[in-house]
């Protein structure tokens, strides 16, 4: 029997993160590196944008740094599966909490995504606020996640089923208190699993 649900004859959209889920890695580290390598100096600048809110260091730090999108460090076993999500019809949806910017730059380097939602200057896209404007798109039971960590579990919640991508550790026992789980993917070695 297979214990996954054909989620594409209903036409629910799978929403997919992408710090941790879509990519290994995290973007905002991955710029903050690549800026402090382009121009230290603009560490000293930091401080600054953080007390304007985590949203509008994202915003700056986005503004002075352009990531290669070819070069990030992908989920490539989840991709796949994504693209053959895409070849049976079904909607994918990049949401996350990276700048916009960074986003865009990713869905039209992988070419699967229909629509983006990401963080603006005035809007941090995390936790209650993604899961606010999904709801505020699909309705509450309308849409399917896929996520790793614990901020993805305001977003289960509301979600109709979740997809689970090389979790932190504890992260599938809370998702399983609040949402049924249709995949995990980890592809970890185990000992980075303790």
């Amino acid at each position: 029997m297979d214990k996954h649900i054909n989620s594409t004859t209903d036409n629910i959209p799978l929403c997919v993160d992408l710090d941790g889920t879509l990519v290994r890695s995290d973007t905002l580290i991955e710029s903050v590196v690549q800026l402090a390598r382009d121009n230290f100096l603009y560490l000293f600048m930091f401080p600054f944008w953080v007390i304007q809110g985590r949203a509008y260091f994202k915003d700056m730090i986005a503004s002075h740094v352009t990531l290669d999108a070819e070069k990030l460090p992908y989920q490539m076993e989840f991709i796949s599966y994504l693209r053959s999500e895409q070849g049976k019809g079904r909607q994918l949806i990049l949401t996350t909490a990276a700048h916009h910017s960074i986003a865009d730059v990713i869905a039209d380097h992988l070419g699967i995504f229909d629509e983006v939602f990401a963080t603006t200057a005035e809007r941090n896209n995390k936790g209650s606020n993604k899961r606010d404007e999904l709801v505020e798109h699909y309705g509450r039971q309308g849409f399917d996640y896929a996520g790793n960590s614990a901020a993805d579990l305001d977003v289960w919640e509301d979600a109709r089923l979740a997809v689970i991508v090389n979790p932190h550790r504890g992260v599938v026992s809370r998702a399983e208190k609040v949402i049924r789980i249709d995949r995990v993917f980890d592809d970890r070695r185990s000992i980075w699993r303790r």
